[in-house]
């Protein structure tokens, strides 16, 4: 079978889209299916170079994300999908981004099946305003398949204008050799200076975007620190929220108890999870995480708002604990909980891992988007 992925948000970009659409192209091409994977990148220098990890795996560097970098990207694919289709014929499209990369497809697809996955956050947030109705059918009406990483998108899924019964869960994945737990090293420390091995770091690697909470996770710090006067915040991200955080530490007084690192490259990830007792999810809205799998992956335990496909990676008192949405109190209770019990940290920690590997390995991952495939080129016409 030859498959064509398509993503216009990939690898080096931060997120999940990008690493989830890197880590499938990869394990598909180990599983044997032929991939010919087009994914689009930020500036590389601001995110380091970026090696494809096969020969049937390209990137366009395509600028910060808008609708000219889109359209740039959409051109760039529609180039190369020609010039593969030339050569070999592709019995199979699947697009990763809800809007553009289906324009990508348009008037080439005849005889491929297609399906999307709907990754979205902002999916979710146009299905709970009633937006986008006409324009999701138009675009992705005709697929044969869409796969939603967590329960809520899949029950919402028909939204975008196909069958319920064309809606299949399979979730997000994590590298569970690479994401594992072990010395954070020097460079990683160095990183977060001041902060040094003798705190106690609670990390968010998250967008500073006003769905993901990052506001609820500043206004839990105070409670934290007087409980816990070790603890010591770190932000991995940036977005459209940061003045605003940044103006709110200043006015509440927070500055020294929280660092705003920015971007942080994905191969730098790993050293910043070792070195956290506590890894927060407060997010407001959430289609689903894979910031979450990477914690949990490296023995972290994990806190998440009891939203989306949150509570799908987090099982409340056995691989991390739940907390309400929006509720600063709940949250820097739960943080508490963890920083002074290491024991019940430690045994949450090591069940999350667990978990991380057995169920959400890419290999499983891979082998369940496979068998969408599969369905599709047994039952769906060409």
């Amino acid at each position: 079978m030859h498959v064509a992925l398509i993503s216009s948000d990939c690898l080096p970009n931060p997120g999940g889209v990008a690493a989830h659409f890197y880590h499938l192209a990869i394990a598909l091409d180990s599983l044997g299916v032929q991939v010919t994977a087009l994914g689009g990148c930020q500036d590389e220098r601001r995110s380091g170079p970026f090696r494809p990890p096969f020969p049937g795996f390209r990137v366009k560097t395509i600028g910060s994300h808008n609708k000219f970098s889109t359209a740039k990207f959409i051109v760039w694919a529609r180039r190369r999908l020609r010039e593969t289709m030339r050569t070999s014929h592709i019995d199979l499209a699947h697009v990763h981004n809800l809007i553009g990369d289906p324009v990508a497809l348009i008037g080439l697809t005849r005889g491929m099946r297609r399906v999307a996955t709907n990754h979205s956050s902002g999916f979710l947030i146009a299905f709970d305003r009633g937006r986008k109705k006409h324009l999701y059918p138009l675009l992705l009406g005709g697929y044969d398949a869409v796969i939603a990483p967590s329960r809520e998108l899949e029950r919402k899924s028909p939204y975008l204008g196909v069958p319920e019964k064309r809606v299949f869960y399979v979730p997000n994945g994590v590298d569970g050799r690479r994401f594992s737990p072990g010395d954070a090293g020097a460079d990683a420390w160095s990183r977060i200076a001041p902060f040094s091995p003798r705190h106690r770091i609670v990390l968010a690697t998250r967008r500073l975007e006003r769905k993901n909470g990052m506001h609820v996770f500043l206004r839990s710090i105070p409670t934290v620190v007087k409980a816990c006067p070790e603890a010591r915040y770190v932000l991995a991200g940036d977005g459209s929220q940061r003045r605003a955080l940044v103006l709110e530490a200043r006015r509440r007084g927070l500055e020294r108890f929280l660092l705003f690192l920015g971007t942080v490259p994905n191969d730098k990830l790993l050293g910043l999870y070792r070195l956290a007792s506590v890894c927060v999810l407060p997010s407001l809205i959430e289609a689903t995480s894979i910031s979450g799998l990477e914690a949990m992956a490296c023995g972290i335990p994990l806190i998440g708002s009891r939203v989306g496909g949150i509570p799908e990676i987090v099982q409340d008192g056995v691989t991390g604990i739940l907390v309400e949405p929006n509720h600063p109190d709940d949250l820097a209770s739960g943080i508490v909980r963890l920083l002074q019990d290491r024991d019940h940290s430690e045994a949450l920690g090591a069940r999350g891992r667990a978990r991380a590997k057995r169920d959400f390995s890419w290999a499983t991952i891979a082998s369940k988007t496979l068998a969408v495939y599969e369905d599709c080129m047994r039952t769906c016409p060409k």
